[in-house]
C-alpha cells in the first residue's frame, strides 16, 4: 500500500482504515507473487510440462558467459509470469533503483529483455530462460533482489 500512497500523495493507512475486501485482494496477489507452484498451475497446459520439467536451479550448470547477460547463460525462471516477477524484483546495487523493462525478442528459446533503471543511469540487456519450475534466486552482477533485501529488514511500505 505504501507504493500506491506515494503515487497519490496520501499518507500511510492502518489496516483498520483499509476495506477488508482490498486487504483480501492484496493478500491473494502477494500469495500469487510468492507461490511458484500456484504460478505454474496457471501456465497453459500445452507449456506447463516444459516449465515444470526443467531444472530447478539458480544458474544453469552448463551456462557459458556472464550470468544473465549471455544467451548461453540465461536466468532460469518459471514461464512468462516468472520473467515479469523476477525482473520486477531486481534493483541496482549502486543506486538501489528499480527497473523498467520490456521484452525485445528471443534467441532460440531464450527471451531477451531491455532494462533501464528508474533514474535512467543503468541500461542493460538480460537473457531469461522460461522453462524452469522456479525463478532463480541469484541476481546478475550489478543487481540485487529487492524481496531478498526486505526479508532481511522490515519494509517501510508494509501496512501497519
Amino acid at each position: 500500500m505504501g507504493f500506491l500512497n506515494s503515487l497519490y500523495g496520501g499518507k500511510s493507512k492502518t489496516t483498520s482504515e483499509i476495506p477488508p475486501e482490498i486487504i483480501a485482494i492484496m493478500e491473494k496477489i502477494r500469495k500469487y507473487m510468492e507461490d511458484e507452484d500456484l504460478q505454474n498451475s496457471h501456465i497453459d497446459p500445452s507449456r506447463r510440462d516444459m516449465v515444470t520439467g526443467g531444472l530447478a536451479v539458480d544458474e544453469l550448470p552448463d551456462g557459458v558467459g556472464e550470468f544473465g547477460r549471455s544467451a548461453e547463460n540465461p536466468i532460469p525462471v518459471n514461464g512468462v509470469m516468472g520473467e515479469l516477477i523476477y525482473l520486477s524484483r531486481l534493483m541496482t546495487n549502486d543506486t538501489k533503483q528499480r527497473l523498467l523493462f520490456h521484452r525485445i525478442g528471443s534467441v532460440n528459446a531464450i527471451d531477451v529483455y531491455e532494462t533501464v533503471s528508474i533514474d535512467g543511469r543503468n541500461w542493460d540487456i538480460l537473457f531469461l530462460s522460461l522453462y524452469h519450475p522456479r525463478k532463480s534466486r541469484k541476481a546478475p552482477a550489478g543487481y540485487k533482489d529487492k524481496n531478498r533485501m526486505s526479508q532481511l529488514r522490515p519494509s517501510i511500505d508494509t501496512v501497519s
